[in-house]
């Protein structure tokens, strides 16, 4: 398999592209994003929400209340979200987390910061990834591409879309 200017992903090889695992197995095609989620520190996410929680239920996650927005830590709460939106990109059953915590981005709070520290403690645990299977006997060459943007300055990174399309090569 080609990966653009890298080279190709022999069998047993593996390769990254912004962020997500590409491994060969006996002639199969595996996405994750493992070693993406590895390099995350849930326990200083954890340590900043000052929280107790060891769960993620139904009384953590209601409505934000008045009296538990916090400013101060609104940029944290919003890029411990934006890791928890790409790092469950593939993971689409831990993916509705991330969407039902974006609704409390406006209101951050310590509560929902922790919310979002334990799901993403829970995802690294998991060792899911994608097998890509081939529609027809002869499809082979997978084009890989994302929409996300970087500012070098700042190393920001707004949200972005990956997406995988095979055909017959």
């Amino acid at each position: 398999m080609k990966i653009g200017k890298v080279g190709v992903l022999r069998e047993g090889g593996s390769d990254r592209f912004t962020g997500i695992d590409i491994q060969m197995e006996r002639g199969r095609l595996y996405l994750s994003q493992m070693k993406y989620l590895q390099e995350v520190d849930t326990d200083r996410i954890l340590e900043m929400a000052e929280g107790s929680k060891t769960v993620v239920d139904e009384h953590a996650m209601r409505e934000v209340e008045t009296e538990e927005i916090d400013p101060s830590i609104q940029d944290e709460v919003g890029a411990a979200n934006r890791i928890l939106g790409w790092g469950t990109k593939l993971l689409w059953k831990n993916c509705v987390f991330y969407h039902k915590l974006q609704r409390h981005i406006r209101n951050p709070c310590r509560r929902m910061l922790c919310n979002v520290g334990l799901v993403l403690k829970k995802v690294k645990k998991e060792k899911q990834r994608i097998e890509l299977r081939p529609l027809g006997e002869k499809g082979k060459k997978v084009h890989v591409y994302t929409d996300c943007g970087r500012k070098k300055k700042t190393k920001m990174v707004r949200k972005g879309v990956v997406a995988f399309w095979r055909d017959e090569t």
